[in-house]
């Protein structure tokens, strides 16, 4: 397995779902509908010029042994999860050793979705942490689409190996330092699919917040 190939896995892994694991070869789908902005998420096409500025640098480290605690738990309510997170750590999960600690939600009984969120540690271990770093495997053509956003001023962008979002699945990564990101993902929305993105937008908004001593 080539250096490209090692960096491409991890940046999968970190950006799947929870119950995602290992890498392949799949082709991208088909681009389906546009990424929903809301007043404090916005989209565009192209990186800010001067790379991804950081408006102040928030730390993740006190979350890496409680990634569950990055979410408050009333946000996890009103999108319809199960309040109580699975986490996975580094030192007891092979997937977290790799990509860094994760904490997924189920969708309560009646509702649809699958939520994971990953502190994107790995990468930075490895060299190409923050944004940057994913940006850099995306103009190597390891991404099906990268659409650049901003989270609460935080750099953020959209992105997957694979493009799924008409069948419910949706990430976004958000730069939090030069050298540290996190992913949301959600997936399984299939009877509403364009509501994955709204809700990875959300939470993304929860963790920075939570982050910045709002919650």
């Amino acid at each position: 397995m080539t250096v490209r190939k090692i960096l491409s896995c991890s940046a999968v892994l970190l950006a799947a779902s929870g119950i995602s694991s290992g890498c392949s070869s799949e082709e991208s789908g088909t681009p389906s509908a546009q990424v929903p902005a809301t007043s404090e998420v916005s989209s565009s096409t192209d990186p800010p010029l001067g790379g991804y500025p950081i408006p102040e640098s928030l730390d993740l480290s006190p979350f890496s042994s409680m990634p569950c605690d990055l979410v408050p738990q009333e946000i996890l309510g009103e999108l319809g999860y199960d309040s109580e997170g699975t986490a996975k750590l580094e030192e007891s999960d092979t997937v977290a050793a790799w990509t860094g600690p994760a904490c997924f939600w189920q969708a309560r009984e009646g509702e649809e979705g699958l939520l994971t969120v990953t502190i994107l540690s790995g990468n930075a271990e490895r060299g190409f942490g923050g944004l940057a770093g994913l940006r850099s495997l995306y103009e190597q053509g390891e991404f099906a689409y990268w659409e650049d956003a901003t989270v609460l001023d935080y750099p953020a962008a959209y992105v997957s190996q694979w493009d799924r979002r008409a069948d419910g699945e949706c990430g976004i990564s958000v730069g939090v330092s030069e050298e540290m990101a996190f992913s949301v993902v959600a997936s399984f929305y299939k009877e509403n699919p364009d509501r994955a993105c709204s809700v990875v937008s959300e939470v993304a908004e929860d963790v920075v917040g939570n982050l910045r001593g709002e919650a």
